[in-house]
């Protein structure tokens, strides 16, 4: 019984937490992030966010002309940088 128990925290613990840091006009800083096992998975998701934000926000990013998206692990490495321009 020890051993599922201990199994079942090594899982939990093999997550990363990630950080979705957006820049419009000003800095937005993720500070909760969500735990992902690897980073390409959290790369889907940063990319995902990056349309949702798009899709559900037009008019911030019509204001700015951009959008980026970085995306942190938590030993504060960027994993993957996202940017969107618009050409007026």
């Amino acid at each position: 019984m020890a051993f599922l128990i201990w199994t079942a925290l090594l899982k939990v613990s093999d997550l990363t937490r990630y950080f979705f840091h957006v820049e419009r006009q000003k800095s937005e800083p993720d500070n909760s992030g969500f735990e992902y096992a690897n980073h390409a998975e959290a790369k889907k998701a940063a990319v995902r966010y990056a349309g949702e934000l798009l899709q559900y926000n037009p008019d911030l990013f019509q204001k700015t002309g951009s959008l980026k998206l970085k995306l942190m692990d938590s030993n504060d490495h960027q994993v993957l940088e996202i940017k969107i321009s618009a050409i007026h």
